[in-house]
């Protein structure tokens, strides 16, 4: 599977269109346009990550299959999709791509490493190629102990921007992934933390979130392991947005 990517755009009235359709001024049409040549990936891709530098041109990040399923990023410079230095520049193949940008520009690309035994490994660009940065990525109780999967890597700064959601909990009593953490919520203590199944039945709901003693551990409001499956979340803190997205939960329950 090559890369796609879209953009979304309002036509100017009166406009001709690839399929040779004229827009008259009295209508109000919108169509996603290719942003740059579709599939401009030189083969599949997976785990693919889009993110926007800080002149607004966008990168994507993504494990290559034509370079051993390693890393690669790519910019588009306003007319064409170029590789960021070398493709395929992590150490081994990699999966769960996420890709973003520090406050001062610079991009950062996070996925479990396979050739560092699935731990996480993050990586920036450093002028001329993607580097680790100097010492291990840490959070409370030794975040990044074990294996890695299903990480969001959000932009580092202030406020709500500094978490890393894990995307991933196996509450199956292994003291890998038995806990869901939220990197950097202990900064914000005046928080909310809900889980919600796929029916948006409220599963689990905790204030003063600190990956602690007050983190969710996969289990219901009366403490049984919910089923395996995708669950969703609602994180939010005070004095700033409420954020959403998914986790999924595997205990080797059905």
């Amino acid at each position: 599977m090559k890369i796609y990517i879209y953009l979304f755009a309002v036509l100017i009235p009166g406009i001709l269109c690839a399929q040779n359709t004229r827009y008259q001024p009295s209508q109000l049409d919108t169509i996603w346009r290719n942003v740059g040549n579709p599939g401009f990936s030189a083969g599949h891709a997976g785990w693919t990550s889009l993110a926007f530098g800080p002149s607004g041109e966008p990168y994507v990040a993504y494990q290559d299959s034509v370079n051993s399923r390693k890393s690669t990023v790519m910019r588009f410079n306003g007319t064409n999709w170029v590789n960021v230095v070398d493709p395929g520049f992590s150490a081994g193949e990699v999966d769960y791509t996420s890709l973003a940008f520090s406050p001062s520009g610079k991009p950062y690309v996070e996925y479990m490493d396979h050739f560092n035994g699935w731990f996480a490994t993050v990586m920036k660009f450093d002028t001329l190629c993607f580097v680790a940065p100097a010492g291990p990525i840490t959070g409370p109780n030794q975040v990044c102990q074990g294996t890695s999967g299903y990480l969001h890597l959000m932009k580092p700064g202030t406020g709500e921007n500094c978490l890393v959601v894990y995307k991933v909990l196996t509450p199956n009593g292994d003291k890998l992934n038995d806990r869901w953490l939220i990197y950097c919520i202990e900064n914000y203590p005046v928080n909310k933390v809900e889980n919600f199944n796929y029916w948006v039945d409220l599963v689990s709901s905790i204030s003063n979130y600190d990956n602690i003693t007050k983190v969710w551990n996969g289990t219901d409001k009366i403490g049984d392991v919910v089923p395996d499956g995708t669950y969703y979340y609602l994180i939010s803190i005070k004095n700033a947005q409420t954020l959403k997205g998914w986790v999924f939960v595997r205990a080797g329950l059905k």
